[in-house]
């Protein structure tokens, strides 16, 4: 085949494979297709019915319960008690959590690079196909899994950019500002109020109560009665059983005891894997509230920026590049090496 042939092919094939990418051509075979959707409709339906909704499906608290904050958090203060939440447990937990939009954005760029070699080899390439145009068509492919690699890279570096900084100071943030920790505190401050008016209320029924036990016992003071000889046997038998060597009913333990019975639950309080076990107060399950809504707010806006970034990567590195580029790839791989060879 000539040079001119072979140029003419591949022009041919650059401008039906940008055709039925743009949609230009498929008004001519809309007879054929019926209401199917071909072409570059299908790279939106990847970005708007996959991507999109796979994105929204996700639940930012997905396998996070109360006990892993609670752990998490007290392992980032170390020997301390937290007054409030510490970054380091935060961005442990939020990184955690925001590993689950990678898999799906990596997805959409595979997806994509798919549907447009589906459309070199369903549409672009005519089934009787001579040699020059087979040879056409695998050279496209290749260059597409080229864009396609190119397109990752970005996206990884897009992913990696969300998780190297976690922006709590984003005006989208709801505990930017140090609003979180405000509320936190003043919801400390009220527990504590609460909890000194109930001491005192306890406080000032037990002195009623034992005044009105001191007033009745005025009122009605009588003479002590005699110990009767019931008390009497009582005392002479616990007398009898401390002498005949039992245990007598208090008994203070001596040091030996005391140093045995401290080894003892030293060794029974201290297990070598630690791990919470118990039920959260009211003021611990208010901070795991906290922390989860904060968890959700910083989750959404991340969630929003791969959203709007990755099939834009996708759109720039992978769609508009191999039609941009297309031609000259083509002519440089297939076009040259026949001219050489002619």
């Amino acid at each position: 085949m000539n040079q001119s042939a072979v140029l003419c092919s591949i022009t041919d094939f650059c401008n039906r494979y940008q055709s039925w990418v743009t949609g230009e051509n498929v008004q001519i075979y809309n007879a054929e297709i019926g209401s199917e959707i071909v072409g570059g409709a299908r790279v939106q339906y990847v970005f708007n019915n996959y991507f999109t909704s796979y994105l929204r499906m996700i639940d930012p608290l997905e396998g996070l319960t109360y006990i892993d904050i609670f752990t998490c958090i007290k392992n980032a203060t170390g020997p301390y008690q937290a007054l409030f939440i510490p970054d380091g447990s935060f961005d442990l937990i939020i990184k955690k959590q925001l590993e689950k939009l990678i898999e799906p954005s990596f997805q959409c760029v595979e997806y994509v690079s798919l549907e447009l070699k589906r459309i070199i080899e369903e549409y672009v390439v005519p089934q009787d196909a001579k040699e020059v145009e087979s040879i056409i068509s695998k050279e496209a492919i290749i260059y597409i899994d080229e864009c396609r690699d190119s397109a990752k890279d970005l996206v990884d570096n897009l992913l990696k950019i969300e998780l190297s900084y976690i922006n709590t100071s984003h005006p989208d943030f709801i505990g930017a500002g140090g609003v979180i920790e405000e509320h936190i505190h003043n919801m400390v401050e009220e527990i504590v109020d609460e909890r000194l008016r109930v001491e005192e209320n306890v406080r000032m029924e037990e002195i009623a109560e034992k005044q009105a036990l001191e007033a009745n016992s005025k009122r009605g003071r009588r003479r002590p009665r005699s110990l009767s000889s019931h008390h009497f046997r009582r005392l002479s038998q616990e007398l009898d059983d401390e002498q005949n060597g039992c245990r007598p009913f208090l008994s203070i333990p001596t040091f030996a005891d005391t140093k045995t019975n401290t080894n003892k639950s030293m060794n029974q309080l201290v297990p070598e894997c630690i791990r919470f076990h118990g039920n959260l107060n009211e003021e611990e399950k208010y901070t795991m509230d906290v922390i989860q809504k904060l968890i959700s707010s910083y989750f959404n806006i991340v969630r929003k920026n791969i959203e709007d970034a990755i099939p834009k990567a996708v759109m720039h590195l992978l769609v508009n590049q191999s039609l941009s580029n297309m031609q000259n790839r083509l002519v440089e791989k297939v076009f040259k090496p026949y001219s050489f060879n002619d």
